[in-house]
C-alpha cells in the first residue's frame, strides 16, 4: 500500500513511474486499497482504461473497524476518502455521490477524527467538488405528464408528482439550465399485472439453485412433501461495501 501511494504521489507530480506501476498491478500480493490508490495513479497519467479495470475487479471493504496508528494511519473513513478520489478521477459520479454523503455525514458529526482521516476526507471531498462544482441555486426545466415547468430555487432538494394513474409508458425530460451539478431521481410506483412481473436487481445479483443432495432439481416437478435445499448466492456488483443481515 505504501508503494502504491509512492507511485500515486509521483503521478500527481507528473513524473509517473509507469514500469513500477505495471509491476505492482501484476502483483498478486495486494490489498484492496492498494489497487484503489494505484487506480488513481493510472487515472492521473491518462490510463483511464487500466484504472477502470482495477476498480472493476476490486470490491471495496471497510479495512478498519477502528483507527490504526501504524505506518499508514488508516481508518474506514480514510479509505472511503481514497476511494472517493479514485471515483472522482474516473468520473463515476453515482458511486462517488454515495461516498460523498457518507463522508459528509461523518465530517458533520461530533465524532472525534484523527488528523490523518480529517485531512484525507477533505482531500477526497475537494476532488469531487472540484470536478462537480455547485452553486447555491438549482436551475432546470422539465417536461412530463403533460406538464412543463422551469425551476429556479435555493432549495437543495426539490420534488414534484408528475403523473398520476399513468399508462404503460411515460416520457420525462429534464434539462439542467444552471451551473450546479443536478442529480435526478425518478421514482415510480405500481403493481404489475399477475404473470407480468419482471425480476430486476440493482447493485446486487442473486442466483438461486435448488438441490436434492448434490444434484440440482426442478422444483416444479417435485412431489409435495419432498425435502430439498435452496442455495442462494448474493453478490455485490458495485465497488463499495455492503452490510448483510441474516
Amino acid at each position: 500500500m505504501i508503494q502504491a501511494y509512492r507511485l500515486y504521489v509521483l503521478a500527481l507530480a507528473q513524473t509517473p513511474e509507469i514500469g513500477a506501476m505495471n509491476r505492482l498491478r501484476e502483483s498478486t500480493r495486494q490489498y484492496a486499497m492498494s489497487r484503489w490508490i494505484l487506480a488513481s495513479a493510472y487515472a492521473l497519467t491518462g490510463r483511464v482504461d487500466v484504472a477502470n479495470d482495477l476498480v472493476k475487479t476490486t470490491v471495496a471493504f471497510d479495512s478498519y473497524s477502528d483507527r490504526s496508528y501504524d505506518y499508514t494511519y488508516g481508518s474506514s473513513l480514510r479509505d472511503k476518502a481514497m476511494r472517493l478520489q479514485a471515483l472522482s478521477l474516473l468520473k463515476k459520479t453515482e458511486e462517488a455521490s454515495v461516498l460523498v454523503k457518507e463522508i459528509s455525514a461523518t465530517l458533520s458529526s461530533d465524532k472525534w477524527l484523527s488528523t490523518q482521516e480529517t485531512a484525507y476526507a477533505l482531500l477526497g471531498m475537494s476532488e469531487f467538488i472540484g470536478r462537480y462544482s455547485t452553486s447555491d441555486k438549482m436551475q432546470f426545466a422539465y417536461a412530463g405528464g403533460g406538464k412543463k415547468e422551469t425551476i429556479n430555487t435555493d432549495a437543495h432538494v426539490w420534488n414534484s408528482t408528475l403523473v398520476k394513474n399513468g399508462g404503460e409508458t411515460e416520457k420525462v425530460e429534464v434539462n439542467n439550465t444552471g451551473r450546479s451539478t443536478l442529480f435526478v431521481q425518478l421514482i415510480t410506483e405500481g403493481t404489475p399485472d399477475q404473470g407480468e412481473e419482471e425480476a430486476y436487481a440493482k447493485d446486487v445479483s442473486v442466483e438461486v439453485k435448488y438441490m436434492e443432495g448434490s444434484k440440482p432439481v426442478d422444483v416444479s416437478l417435485l412431489e409435495q412433501g419432498t425435502n430439498f435445499t435452496a442455495v442462494v448466492v448474493v453478490k455485490n456488483t458495485t465497488s463499495r461495501p455492503m452490510q448483510t443481515w441474516y
